[in-house]
């Protein structure tokens, strides 16, 4: 036996077989609002609207079709801890199944993940559905890996959703840690973060002569964007007469930027910085109607 031969082929063998393992566990795809996560071997990753879609191999992404792998934040939850975070899941995704399972992984960093699960039959087919949510935190936010879709695909492909789950990271922490943090730790500000995190706020106000709309989303990374519309109406005539003529005026605007809340002399204020400068709004409640510099504002 070429001794010098077995080496060599060894070290073929183990080039060959080793390479793409670490080539594979090199593949990382990073989502713009600061989620990442490894790419399992043979699949496809691309972003989503609010997240990183994962693509199994052999196939495409198809919004309408038997099964999907989703990477995205769980808006409006800082904590694994929160017990709203499995039944909210169940009615947005599994509305009216069983109470379904859950269970504990850890992921890469070491950090407690929880799992969920939930099977039943597709109320319109009768295909049998899993749906099956791998959730870890980091940087005061929630999120997760989801995997919807015929049982028959979905368990065929858990595994592979099982090792990314454990990949998961948020970029958007050190993003952050750059341009300021979300808070400035202070109680009434973590108050008011765990309030306002992911959520829209949004003030309505209407006249005889004009009516408007601005929507603040304050996304859980610490950014945000605005928009408004406002509709003005003047109708011109003789005093004590019917108008003889009307005018009508329409007006939008958009900005985005960064978010946190501070708090100071007791007092917590909504901070916002854009481009052109920062601005500051005073937050404050009565029972459970929100306040933004005195404005009724409305949380979804």
């Amino acid at each position: 036996m070429c001794t010098a031969c077995a080496h060599s082929d060894m070290r073929l063998l183990a080039a060959s077989v080793l390479l793409p393992i670490l080539l594979a566990a090199q593949a990382r795809h990073t989502h713009t609002n600061g989620l990442s996560v490894a790419v399992p071997a043979g699949w496809t990753a691309q972003d989503g609207p609010n997240g990183i879609l994962l693509v199994p191999p052999g196939t495409s992404f198809d919004p309408n079709g038997e099964e999907i792998y989703a990477v995205g934040f769980m808006e409006g939850y800082s904590s694994l801890a929160d017990p709203k975070l499995a039944r909210d899941i169940q009615q947005g995704i599994a509305s009216g199944t069983a109470a379904g399972r859950q269970g504990a992984f850890q992921d890469a960093a070491g950090r407690a993940g929880k799992w969920l699960q939930w099977q039943f039959n597709h109320p319109q087919t009768g295909v049998p559905v899993t749906v099956q949510v791998y959730l870890t935190s980091a940087g005061g936010a929630v999120f997760g890996v989801t995997a919807i879709g015929a049982t028959r695909l979905v368990a065929r492909n858990l595994p592979a959703i099982e090792r990314a789950a454990t990949t998961m990271a948020y970029g958007g922490q050190q993003a952050r840690s750059a341009s300021g943090s979300v808070s400035d730790g202070a109680a009434a500000s973590q108050a008011w973060l765990q309030r306002l995190r992911g959520r829209q706020l949004i003030q309505m106000s209407s006249s005889q002569y004009h009516t408007s709309k601005k929507v603040l989303t304050l996304n859980a990374d610490g950014t945000f964007t605005f928009w408004s519309n406002s509709l003005a109406s003047i109708n011109v005539g003789e005093y004590g007469q019917a108008p003889s003529a009307s005018a009508m005026s329409a007006n939008r605007g958009a900005a985005d930027g960064r978010w946190r809340v501070i708090t100071r002399g007791g007092q917590a204020y909504l901070e916002l910085k854009t481009r052109e400068g920062v601005a500051h709004y005073e937050l404050s409640s009565e029972g459970a109607a929100t306040y933004l510099d005195g404005v009724r504002t409305y949380v979804q």
